[in-house]
């Protein structure tokens, strides 16, 4: 009885050692990542009045982006992706600014997050992104200004591929980003520097009869460059 006892003591331990081990061999693989979700301090000295922005906006007919973040979302979407890594989407609440999430460590990890108007079919209308390296076993602290984003983003042929939008306040450009495949990668095509333009044509003569091409618009001001929009497809056959 009392060797049972024993064994079963030293097994117990063992067991509990091995958990302990992997649960810092984990640990040690990964990050703790607190994302602060920023303002986009341009868009409120751009429009510091946000009644005055809803009522343009009940008035005017474009999908209009308010200059004010706290105001324009109901759903914020949090995307975090690497190389090496399987990508993570966590949706938290709409009125939340930090969140806390395990992270495998590595370079180049892309935190992106969406502000998502459901209401009004605008969809993804803000969205931030930092790119950054997560050192093992680490705790950091990321912060992402959420800046506005072209909205109804359309693609039609014209001499090239012509893209249209409705152009949200608060910016001062875009980057247009080109794809032959869906997953990408995506590769910037243009830098555009007049925030009230809502066109975009590529006139590329590279671009391949009856090929498919995909397209994605980020905007970018003081507090950097947001996260992209949504991807737009567009056979090439003019």
């Amino acid at each position: 009885m009392k060797r049972y006892i024993s064994y079963s003591a030293i097994l117990a331990l063992v067991l509990t050692s091995a958990l302990v081990f992997f649960n810092q061999c984990s640990m040690g693989d990964t990050t703790r990542v607190t994302i602060q979700l920023k303002p986009n301090q341009q868009a409120l000295k751009h429009n510091e009045n946000q009644w005055l922005s809803k009522i343009f906006y009940i008035f005017y007919k474009k999908a209009y982006a308010f200059t004010v973040w706290d105001s324009v979302r109901n759903e914020v979407l949090v995307v975090i992706e690497g190389s090496d890594m399987t990508t993570i989407e966590v949706s938290i609440p709409p009125l939340q600014t930090s969140y806390t999430i395990e992270v495998p460590s590595g370079s180049q990890r892309i935190f992106s997050v969406y502000g998502i108007n459901t209401d009004n079919s605008q969809g993804k209308n803000w969205g931030g992104k930092v790119i950054t390296d997560l050192p093992p076993g680490a705790d950091t602290t990321i912060n992402i200004y959420m800046i506005p984003l072209p909205t109804e983003i359309t693609p039609s042929l014209a001499a090239g591929i012509r893209l249209t939008w409705y152009a949200p306040s608060g910016i001062q450009g875009y980057y247009i980003y080109r794809a032959t495949n869906l997953n990408g990668p995506y590769i910037k095509i243009a830098t555009i520097t007049t925030p009230a333009t809502e066109q975009f044509d590529d006139l590329d003569p590279e671009l391949v009869m009856d090929s498919t091409y995909y397209y994605k618009i980020s905007c970018y001001n003081a507090n950097g460059e947001s996260a992209p929009s949504d991807p737009v497809i567009q056979l090439y056959n003019p």
